[in-house]
């Protein structure tokens, strides 16, 4: 059984369908269960373009749409929006890492495409909910409107890729997989008869489709600088190919040997091409400045200091830390116990233990 909080059967429920096994049996799941007006929509986000090395990591995206629609006989639609992806998206990333920012593609296109354009086309479409394969709970907050909460899964949830999410999307949206592991979520798709049941998950960003996604900053015309490695005094122990290889954090991939301990990537001075690394325990944090924050809890955000949970990547287990409004969308953010490897341009996200507040950017 899917939780599908107070969906009536007869409602619109638009579906973001990718091709993959998550959408495709989140649309089976809806049919089987009486709800009667379903209907399938693919965003269609770049061109193939191997001069300049976006690709595709999923070649089949359209016809797996059309045969999952054909099979479950819901109506279908495409919609592209190929230059607003590459203004939103492919462009700020590849400025971001060229800067020595680590930009996180997902996080800013839930926001802009995937909750921002797309619903957008699914009200056109007379949509009353847009559901997505994500395994996240909704629910309802302490206002009683919509929320999002972590998924049942922990090792499954993606809700630290909505922070961003705009607040007056939330009533409109719905994840039905919230309670399944992606085992589950194959067998169903086996048992429906749906043909992308063992179809590869993708674990990168979309548009990087062939070797490393870094491969794809190589082929843009852009100007790549080689430098200097250095340790934490300065010294050059190293040489470089360019910033755009490496983020805060990084141990694999340094190309420094025969130095005792592992190193890692303390900062990126892309100002003079130079990654300056050292050990682990360097990277220890207790204290770091958000800004951009989206808030998606009570009340006002710059209204008072917060006692709550955060992380800064999506895999982190949460933290306990205080959060101290600047004003202007900033904060400060303080943690019970050291966390390591924050890198400008992530995100850090917020929870009341289970639901998630929002975030900003580091």
């Amino acid at each position: 059984m899917i939780d599908f909080d107070g969906v009536d059967k007869n409602a619109r429920i638009v579906v973001a369908m990718s091709g993959g096994v998550d959408s495709s049996t989140t649309v089976a799941l809806l049919k089987e269960e009486g709800y009667k007006n379903v209907v399938g929509m693919t965003l269609l986000l770049h061109e193939n373009n191997l001069e300049k090395g976006i690709v595709s990591k999923d070649q089949n995206v359209k016809a797996d749409c059309l045969r999952v629609a054909e099979t479950l006989s819901v109506e279908h639609h495409f919609v592209d929006i190929k230059d607003l992806f590459m203004e939103e998206i492919i462009n700020p990333f590849l400025d971001a890492y060229l800067h020595g920012i680590t930009f996180n593609p997902c996080v800013k296109c839930n926001r802009v495409i995937k909750f921002g354009k797309m619903l957008d086309e699914a009200k056109k479409l007379n949509a009353d909910i847009l559901t997505t394969g994500h395994y996240i709970k909704w629910g309802r907050g302490s206002d009683g409107k919509g929320a999002i909460y972590r998924g049942k899964n922990s090792n499954r949830d993606q809700s630290y890729f909505l922070s961003q999410v705009k607040k007056e999307s939330l009533p409109y949206i719905r994840f039905p997989l919230y309670s399944y592991t992606k085992d589950m979520v194959r067998a169903e798709a086996e048992r429906l008869g749906i043909h992308v049941a063992q179809k590869k998950s993708s674990a990168d960003i979309c548009f990087a489709g062939i070797g490393s996604y870094n491969d794809i900053l190589k082929t843009q015309g852009k100007e790549i600088i080689p430098g200097d490695i250095v340790d934490m005094q300065g010294n050059v122990i190293g040489r470089h190919e360019g910033i755009h290889n490496f983020t805060v954090g990084q141990r694999k991939g340094v190309g420094i040997g025969g130095v005792g301990n592992p190193l890692y990537v303390m900062k990126i001075d892309a100002e003079n091409h130079r990654i300056i690394v050292g050990n682990k325990e360097d990277l220890q944090v207790r204290e770091i400045f958000i800004s951009n924050v989206n808030w998606l809890g009570d009340g006002d955000f710059d209204f008072a200091e917060k006692k709550l949970f955060a992380k800064v990547r999506g895999s982190q287990p949460l933290k306990e830390a205080e959060v101290y409004p600047l004003g202007e969308g900033k904060a400060r953010v303080v943690f019970k116990e050291n966390i390591f490897g924050v890198a400008p341009g992530q995100i850090c996200a917020f929870y009341d233990e289970e639901q998630l507040l929002g975030g900003g950017y580091i």
